[in-house]
């Protein structure tokens, strides 16, 4: 059983509003992040494009609040938090059963193959 996160963030810089969906890591004292640009899916008809981005210590991953300076600075709230049962894990592909108020089902991470800035890229989608 593992954790996982749901931040908002609210960037300093542009003022840009996205999600922050963050789970331990198996194997790992790190968290894996994800920015996600549009809501997170709720049912499963939806698939949103999600970026992998750099994973973070569990303080780091978990800080809510504000951060003054430097990469991510800007507002951080919880949205929702839980445990969740982390199915398979690898770079390709990733199924995360969420067990949270909100966030509730299992969850695909399918890589895209789609590296623009060189930041992985997956759909996310509910089944």
């Amino acid at each position: 059983m593992a954790k996982f996160i749901i931040l908002k963030h609210t960037t300093k810089k542009n003022r840009n509003v996205h999600l922050d969906l963050r789970f331990e890591k198996p194997n790992s004292k790190k968290w894996v992040s994800f920015v996600c640009e549009k809501p997170i899916p709720l049912t499963e008809k939806e698939r949103i494009m999600v970026i992998k981005v750099n994973d973070h210590s569990r303080e780091h991953a978990t800080f809510t609040g504000k951060l003054k300076s430097g990469y991510g600075a800007g507002d951080f709230k919880k949205v929702d938090e839980g445990d969740c049962d982390i199915e398979k894990y690898n770079r390709r592909h990733i199924v995360i059963n969420f067990k949270g108020e909100i966030l509730k089902g299992t969850y695909h991470f399918v890589s895209v193959n789609y590296h623009k800035d060189d930041r992985p890229r997956y759909m996310l989608f509910k089944i």
